[in-house]
């Protein structure tokens, strides 16, 4: 087995479950059936404009919308407010308001100067998840990672950490999102639980297509603002974590809490590798404390989250 060592990121074997498969973003379900085959591009109003062929189409899935004013606003409906009461992180279900997460943090917990956010909600198909950071927009069009499963770790990349709070907390699915809507799938296997060690990171890649994930970017350059949304199978999580019962959480309570961790790595004007803190800000929801090197994979940083059925 060969393995590749990235300051961040630890051990990655070269070993897949599903072979990454080049290709566009990737866009399967109703992102596939407004967007076509086109690439991630601008919005201008709800047309979408960019892509590699120019394809132009009406982008109707309200679901995929990612609206910037009110995950930079804090909401105040009694929905949320019944929530926070209780001292718990509920996620509700659409068409209530999403948890909003408060700012992204370095890892050691200081403040970040570079505000990113993240709010948290489902429906009957899965948990969706959205970004808002400010990127470096000098250095975002020389991003190469263009593909499924490229290394978007070194460069601008949203990630979250999620796994069932009553499985092994040594496992975990990891997806990651750039600025064109590329992701990165895997299932991370972390001995120890603190990427101690030659071989304590181990990621098996899931081809994204395979994963059925939605996804979603879009670059605001007036605002200055990227935009992200991940909406993960309850089918996909429901088999990677071998739960049993029904797939809908609804209908199995075996998913209705889970264990979360979000980041965000934003570049530095002139960097061109994400490698060392000199190079890039690397901040979370839930600060890991080890800084230098950066290190996103500690278990101990998870915090739980429960479903508002």
């Amino acid at each position: 087995m060969s393995w590749k060592q990235n300051t961040m990121r630890g051990i990655r074997s070269n070993k897949s479950i599903n072979k990454p498969t080049g290709g566009g973003p990737i866009k399967s379900g109703l992102a596939a059936s407004f967007l076509g085959g086109a690439g991630v591009g601008l919005l201008s109003g709800r047309t979408y404009t960019g892509g590699p062929r120019r394809v132009q189409a009406n982008y109707r899935n309200k679901n995929l919308i990612v609206n910037n004013q009110n995950l930079l606003t804090k909401t105040t409906s009694s929905e949320e407010n019944s929530d926070n009461s209780k001292d718990v992180n509920y996620i509700p279900k659409e068409p209530f308001s999403p948890y909003k997460t408060e700012p992204f943090v370095l890892l050691n917990g200081n403040s970040s100067k570079n505000k990113t956010y993240a709010t948290l909600s489902y429906n009957d198909f899965g948990l969706i998840v959205n970004f808002v950071s400010s990127p470096t927009l000098n250095t975002i069009g020389e991003n190469p990672m263009l593909k499924c499963n490229a290394d978007l770790w070194e460069q601008e990349v949203c990630e979250i950490f999620i796994r069932p709070s009553n499985s092994d907390p040594e496992k975990y699915l990891e997806v990651e999102i750039n600025p064109f809507g590329y992701l990165w799938v895997g299932m991370d296997t972390n001995k120890g639980c603190n990427r101690s060690g030659e071989d304590s990171l181990i990621n098996k890649m899931i081809d994204c297509k395979e994963s059925n994930i939605q996804s979603y970017s879009k670059l605001d350059t007036t605002n200055n603002l990227w935009s992200s949304q991940l909406i993960i199978p309850w089918k996909f999580l429901h088999y990677q974590f071998n739960i049993k019962g029904n797939i809908h959480p609804s209908q199995n309570a075996e998913m209705h809490k889970w264990m979360i961790n979000m980041f965000c790595v934003r570049m530095n004007k002139h960097s061109k590798k994400c490698d060392t803190i000199h190079d890039c800000e690397f901040t979370a929801l839930f600060p890991t404390k080890q800084y230098n090197p950066p290190n996103f994979h500690s278990c101990s940083a998870f915090e739980e989250f429960e479903l508002r059925i």
